[in-house]
Order: C-alpha cells, then sequence, then structure tokens
C-alpha cells in the first residue's frame, strides 16, 4: 500500500506542478478532470445507495462551473439558474415516465420512483455540482491571479503538510479523538501536528518564492499555513460525512494507494477557496 501511495505521488505531483506552471486553458483542463472525476464519485455513492441524481448534470454541471473560473466571461448566475431549472425538468420528467408505487425501478434500491425521489435527486444533482464544481473553481481562480502560481504553490502544499504532520504525530501521539464517529483516525494530538508542520513548511516556502513574487513573503506564507491548517480538516471531514453515510471507506479505487478523486481533493478545493481570498484580503 506504502509503495503504491509513493509511486502515485512521485508520477502526480510533477505533473500537477508542471501543469500549474503552464497555466491557463492546459491547467483549467486538468483540474475540470480532477472535479468532474470527484463529482462522478459523488453521483455512485448515492446511486448505488439507492437515490437518483442525474449523472449527466452533476458531473456536467460541476465541469461548467469549474470551467467558469477560467472563461469569466460566462456568468456564474446564468450558469446556477439554468442548472436549477434544467434538474427541475429532468427530475419532473423522471418521475411522470417512471414506474407507479409499488413496481420496481432502475435505481439499487429498487423502490418506486415516487416524488420524495424525484426530490432527493434534485437536490442531491444541484448539491453534488455546486459543492464539487463552485470549490473546484478556486484552484482555477487562485491560479489565474496575480503571482497566481506561487501562491497556490503555498496553498496545496499546507494542506499536504498538514496531512503528512497529522498523519504522522497523530499515529504516534494520537490519543484524543477529534470526531470519533465520522473520522475514527484522526486526533487532536494529529490535528496540532498538522499545524506545525504547516507553518513551517509555508514559512520558509514564502520566504523562497518571495525571490519571485514580492508580495509573497514568510510572514504571508505563516498566516496562510495556519489558516489552512486549521481549516481544510474541515473539507476531509465533509467528504468522510458522505463516505460514512453509506458506510464507505473510499470514494471510489481510481488511484492505487490512495482511494479516490475526492479522497484527495476534498481538503484542496476548501484549502483554494481559503487561498483565494486570503490573497484578495492581501491586495
Amino acid at each position: 500500500m506504502l509503495k503504491q501511495r509513493l509511486i502515485v505521488i512521485i508520477i502526480m505531483l510533477p505533473v500537477l506542478v508542471y501543469f500549474a506552471a503552464l497555466g491557463g486553458l492546459p491547467y483549467t483542463l486538468l483540474i475540470s478532470l480532477f472535479i468532474g472525476l470527484a463529482a462522478w464519485e459523488f453521483w455512485r455513492m448515492f446511486y448505488r445507495g439507492g437515490y437518483a441524481p442525474s449523472a449527466i448534470l452533476t458531473i456536467g454541471g460541476a465541469v461548467l462551473f469549474c470551467l467558469q473560473g477560467y472563461f469569466t466571461q460566462i456568468p456564474l448566475e446564468a450558469l446556477m439558474v439554468g442548472l436549477a431549472m434544467l434538474t427541475a425538468l429532468v427530475q419532473l420528467v423522471k418521475y411522470e415516465r417512471g414506474p407507479q408505487n409499488g413496481t420496481p425501478n432502475s435505481t439499487p434500491s429498487g423502490t418506486a420512483y415516487g416524488a420524495q425521489n424525484a426530490a432527493l435527486g434534485f437536490c442531491i444533482t444541484l448539491a453534488g455540482s455546486l459543492y464539487w464544481g463552485m470549490l473546484g473553481s478556486y484552484l482555477i481562480r487562485l491560479r489565474m491571479l496575480p503571482d497566481g502560481f506561487w501562491w497556490l504553490m503555498l496553498t496545496l502544499p499546507a494542506v499536504w503538510a498538514s496531512d503528512s504532520g497529522g498523519y504522522l504525530i497523530g499515529r504516534t501521539f494520537g490519543q484524543h479523538f477529534m470526531t470519533p464517529r465520522l473520522s475514527p483516525k484522526k486526533t487532536w494530538e494529529g490535528f496540532a501536528g498538522g499545524i506545525v508542520f504547516s507553518l513551517l513548511l509555508t514559512a520558509t516556502l514564502g520566504a523562497l518564492w518571495h525571490i519571485k513574487a514580492e508580495q509573497v513573503t514568510w510572514q504571508s506564507g505563516l498566516f496562510l499555513g495556519a489558516i489552512i491548517a486549521v481549516l481544510v480538516p474541515l473539507g476531509d471531514f465533509t467528504g468522510s460525512l458522505f463516505k460514512r453515510f453509506f458506510s464507505l471507506k473510499d470514494s471510489s479505487k481510481l488511484i492505487p494507494g490512495h482511494g479516490g478523486v475526492i479522497d484527495r481533493i476534498d481538503t484542496w478545493v476548501w484549502a483554494a477557496v481559503l487561498g483565494y481570498y486570503f490573497v484578495i484580503f492581501l491586495q
């Protein structure tokens, strides 16, 4: 398992950094691919659990919201309204054309496609596309800011340092559990270790990146590292909430040794939002 994880990291990390350095459309398409896969995993969990969200609208909506982070001339409000109306139409048609109560339908649960299932399908479709698409778009919006590459290379390493520090310290010294039901292996000791690791790395990177980006300093790195380390575990807990609802350990098996895409980027998208507004505040 550890060997698989390391091999995947060795392959994927340079690819991500390369595309981030390129920026523009290539980077946008890569992030949109990640977000589309995360939305697919989200849809798949609920579909297999007996619900009926629209796969096309969940995945397509998330990708469109993500692309809007690059093609900013597309009105965000128009996308949101259009998705809501189209999702409502799809669920209404499914309900009217679906089997009558008491007859099996195509959902894994085998229950009739009643009004409750249609209403939940509407809510799940919108939630999946908005959550992954809107939050994921900030990975693109952050990169598009002035000196965005350097801010991105400060934001994502803060997540990785927090994760690594939390794992190492929590595994060695962890005794007090943060969320025993939601994420039983997370401890307060690991949480503190993640903060320390994140602060050390982001302060160091801030000092180094200052050579290329004047606004990026060790002080800004320190503050951003603290914000991310404290708040991004909520992204991890949100991903865990979806999985625990269906008694799943991983969102899928797409990434060997790591689980699914959601398992990897649930904290990235939160960090991107925090990083983006941190930079906006500084400006």
